[in-house]
């Protein structure tokens, strides 16, 4: 019920300064606000292209999507995705 093995008092205290500064300078930095969002809308948009398209899928995806629920297999192929991948075909399908 208990760890066998942690950090030391002093370096928890020192690894939980680093996360709050990580947090708080990197994490919920502007520019990385707004890479988010824009990563998060695409996904959705693409996601909800892919489920009314599934023909737009890969042979691969595709052929599951008939075997699975649509949005399963959606799920499944943009899970895959790199960012970059990602918003190339949201530019590719969607044109935005």
């Amino acid at each position: 019920g208990r760890r066998l093995v942690s950090l030391g008092s002093r370096l928890a205290r020192e690894n939980q300064a680093l996360k709050q500064f990580l947090f708080q300078r990197v994490y919920s930095h502007r520019n990385v606000r707004v890479g988010r969002k824009k990563i998060l809308d695409s996904m959705s948009n693409l996601f909800e292209y892919y489920a009314a398209h599934p023909r737009k899928l890969p042979p691969f995806y595709f052929a599951q999507s008939q075997k699975e629920p649509v949005h399963r297999i959606v799920c499944d192929y943009i899970a895959g995705m790199t960012d970059n991948y990602l918003l190339g075909q949201y530019q590719k399908l969607l044109g935005e």
